[in-house]
């Protein structure tokens, strides 16, 4: 089966954290799995809706710059006792949002 991604994604280690809020107050550091020019998937440990808007701050390297990003989950699967987020950015800044 082909490959229809439109870009391609950057896999991190399991030790690349990042910090997550979402729409609601929810604020937790989740596991970066991977990442792409419009989205990314991250390891959760709580079971999110489809829908909610999120922000994060996400810095792939300690020698890379950190950028700002604001979009949405498309689905949550559970997987063992933690779940697997994909998450399209609306949004990419170099500074924070106001």
């Amino acid at each position: 089966m082909e490959e229809k991604r439109k870009f391609n994604r950057l896999y991190t280690n399991e030790d690349k954290k990042i910090f997550m809020s979402c729409a609601g107050g929810i604020e937790e550091e989740v596991q970066l799995l991977d990442l792409s020019a419009n989205g990314m998937r991250v390891k959760l440990n709580r079971d999110l809706d489809s829908g909610i808007e999120i922000a994060a701050k996400i810095q792939v390297l300690s020698t890379t710059n950190i950028y700002y990003v604001k979009g949405k989950i498309l689905r949550v699967e559970p997987r063992g006792d933690s779940f697997e987020a994909s998450i399209q950015f609306d949004d990419i800044a170099a500074v924070p949002f106001e």
